[in-house]
């Protein structure tokens, strides 16, 4: 279906104008995408770290840290 959409539009010759209103659409889209994807992470990490209670510190430790990499590669990719 995509390839068909982009097959029709580039048929009828967009404007580079045109074409920057769909891209600043996909790349709002994409954006909207990541900042739901780091709430559901962690969620499934804070769900699934009782569950392995022999190793409860292990998993805690590793889990703050997949946050905080998370967290900062994602407020460096929204500045930029």
């Amino acid at each position: 279906m995509g390839i068909a959409g982009g097959l029709l539009l580039r048929l009828a010759e967009p404007t580079a104008e045109q074409i920057d209103l769909l891209g600043f659409a996909g790349e709002l889209m994409l954006r909207l995408l990541k900042m739901l994807v780091l709430p559901l992470v962690a969620g499934s990490m804070v769900a699934g770290a009782p569950q392995s209670p022999p190793c409860l510190y292990i998993c805690c430790k590793s889990a703050s840290s997949a946050v905080q990499h998370k967290l900062t590669s994602a407020s460096h990719s929204s500045l930029n």
